[in-house]
């Protein structure tokens, strides 16, 4: 607290202040001028007072690079401010997309409504750098720091602009960097995740075609195993092969005839010589076989 002169002290502390502030060159104004114009025409950087790049807009976080920190900004955060450091501004949107700006400089606050305002010096989109460039500007505005006359050299070494200025373009220079570098890494990892869906759609088509030959032998094993079925039934269903002394005394009211024994062995010789001669013909067919038998009788009977 001041007093009653409390103005006065305040006024005299002010003027002091400004009487022993530094005042620069006319030859650092210029190297200062001029080395800032070379960053907006061959980098691209764009004045942030010309350029709104979110305006009333609502997200889900801002992550701010801060001369304390870095500064996640999150719904109901406390009342901040700050100075920007050189580096990244990454906004992350409420549907998860997250764009990322590069600062050189400026101020950060976060209001008590809740709002975040950035402003800032100079500002990229991180996708627009020229790295080539960057570097290019970086090492000239090096080597000018390091030239000229004795003077000239103390003020753009002492400058807090010229400070500044260099770190920007080295953060620049390790933002382009990095982005470049991510960039190689999402296309190597296409590239991975391109073969690996081949390699997986092949195995599935190995698969596939494995299982189709499955269903083609288990097919082709149902009808083999359906066919000894059914070749097993008609066996049991089929009479069983019986002599031609047995079919005539089972046969023998149908054949009325009485022959004896000795007859029968020469039957027997006259079914076989007809089933030779009549190989299609079913041996398990009665009635075939009783007109064989018939046939023969009335041929022994010829005979004798």
């Amino acid at each position: 607290m001041y007093g009653s002169n409390g103005h006065a002290q305040a006024r005299w502390f002010r003027s002091d202040i400004r009487k022993n502030l530094w005042k620069p060159s006319e030859e650092y104004m210029r190297y200062s001028r001029e080395e800032k114009r070379k960053l907006v025409e061959i980098v691209g950087l764009e004045p942030s007072p010309d350029t709104a790049v979110f305006s009333d807009a609502v997200v889900k976080q801002v992550d701010v690079p801060t001369s304390a920190g870095m500064v996640g900004v999150l719904a109901n955060h406390v009342p901040t401010i700050g100075v920007l450091k050189p580096g990244v501004v990454s906004v992350t949107t409420t549907e998860g997309s997250v764009q990322r700006l590069f600062v050189s400089s400026g101020t950060l606050s976060v209001n008590i409504d809740g709002s975040c305002q950035v402003l800032a010096e100079e500002v990229l989109k991180v996708e627009d750098i020229d790295e080539s460039a960057a570097r290019a500007e970086l090492e000239s505005a090096q080597r000018a720091s390091g030239e000229g006359s004795e003077v000239a050299r103390a003020e753009a070494q002492g400058s807090e602009k010229t400070t500044e200025y260099l770190e920007s373009l080295k953060e620049l220079t390790l933002t382009s960097k990095l982005t470049h570098m991510t960039i190689r890494n999402m296309e190597a990892e296409e590239v991975v995740e391109k073969e690996e869906a081949k390699e997986k759609e092949k195995k599935e088509e190995a698969k596939e075609k494995e299982k189709k030959e499955e269903a083609k032998e288990k097919k082709v094993a149902e009808r083999n195993e359906k066919k000894e079925e059914a070749k097993e039934a008609r066996s049991r269903s089929l009479p069983p092969r019986l002599s031609v002394h047995q079919f005539i005394n089972i046969l023998n009211p149908y054949v009325h005839a009485s022959i004896p024994r000795e007859q029968c062995i020469q039957i027997d010789e006259l079914l076989s010589e007809r089933g030779l001669k009549r190989k299609n013909e079913s041996m398990y067919d009665y009635q075939k076989l009783v007109t064989s038998i018939e046939a023969a009788l009335k041929d022994v009977r010829e005979v004798n």
